[in-house]
């Protein structure tokens, strides 16, 4: 960056921070995946505790998933903030 000039500076570090920001964007997303995947495994393992008859445990395991759930959301509404103010700070 040395010898250039404060614009081009500018527009290089928001090049870098876009990136950074994309990259981020992607791993919350990836996270959120892997939260639905957790959830949808606490569903079905509430479900063959309910049939062995152990409701309690059952209701603990969709609590998970349900946790899991609200984590995804949480991680997808990240990774879209996240670029909505990247491309904002570029125009």
């Amino acid at each position: 960056m040395r010898g250039m000039r404060p614009e081009e500076r500018a527009q290089r570090a928001g090049r870098l921070t876009r990136e950074d920001v994309e990259h981020l964007s992607l791993t919350m997303e990836r996270t959120a995946e892997v939260l639905e995947a957790s959830a949808a495994l606490a569903d079905e393992h509430a479900e063959r505790l309910e049939r062995a008859g152990r409701s309690d445990d059952a209701a603990k395991e969709l609590r998970s998933a349900a946790r899991a759930r609200e984590g995804a959301e949480r991680a997808r509404s990240l990774a879209k903030e996240w670029l909505r103010s990247a491309g904002d700070q570029q125009e």
